[in-house]
């Protein structure tokens, strides 16, 4: 299976935003902090997750 950049770049955007939900949910749980400590990080890490996904999707595809 060949692995285009586009597709090289949405598994990386995919696998930075799992990431970060685990991050988020593994500190919640172990009591270090709470969601509403970091909720302004989380969205703003989604938010520049989302906008560099919508770039990416309307450039042309590189091969």
């Amino acid at each position: 299976m060949k692995l285009s950049m586009f597709g090289a770049m949405g598994l990386g955007v995919l696998l930075a935003a799992l990431f970060l939900a685990w991050e988020e949910v593994d500190l919640t749980l172990h009591g270090v902090g709470t969601f509403g400590d970091t909720v302004w990080f989380t969205l703003f890490s989604l938010l520049a997750i989302a906008i560099f996904s919508i770039l990416v999707l309307r450039s042309p595809d590189n091969e």
